[in-house]
C-alpha cells in the first residue's frame, strides 16, 4: 500500500511540473525564443518526450532565458496617447 502510495504521489508531482512548464513556455511570446521555430520544438518535446522536455525545458530558462529581455523589448505601459487625453481647442 505505501508504494502505490508513493508512486501515485511522485506521479502528481511530475505531472504538476509538467503542466507548470509546459503552460509557462506556452505563454512565452515567440519573439522571446532565440530561433523561429524554438516554440514549436519545445512543444513537441514537451509531447514526445514527457517529463524529460519539462526539465530540460526547466534547465534552459534557468539558463538562457533573460526575463528583462521582456520588459526591455516590449514596455507595459504605453506612451502615446489616446484620442481621449487629447485637449481640442
Amino acid at each position: 500500500m505505501l508504494g502505490f502510495l508513493l508512486i501515485c504521489g511522485t506521479a502528481l508531482v511530475l505531472l504538476i511540473m509538467w503542466l507548470d512548464a509546459f503552460v509557462s513556455m506556452m505563454a512565452m511570446r515567440d519573439d522571446e525564443f532565440p530561433g523561429r521555430h524554438d516554440k514549436l520544438c519545445w512543444a513537441l518535446a514537451f509531447i514526445f518526450l514527457t517529463f524529460v522536455g519539462a526539465i530540460a525545458f526547466y534547465l534552459w530558462r534557468k539558463v538562457m532565458y533573460d526575463p528583462s529581455r521582456r520588459t526591455a523589448a516590449h514596455p507595459q505601459s504605453p506612451t502615446s496617447t489616446t484620442p481621449s487625453q487629447t485637449i481640442s481647442a
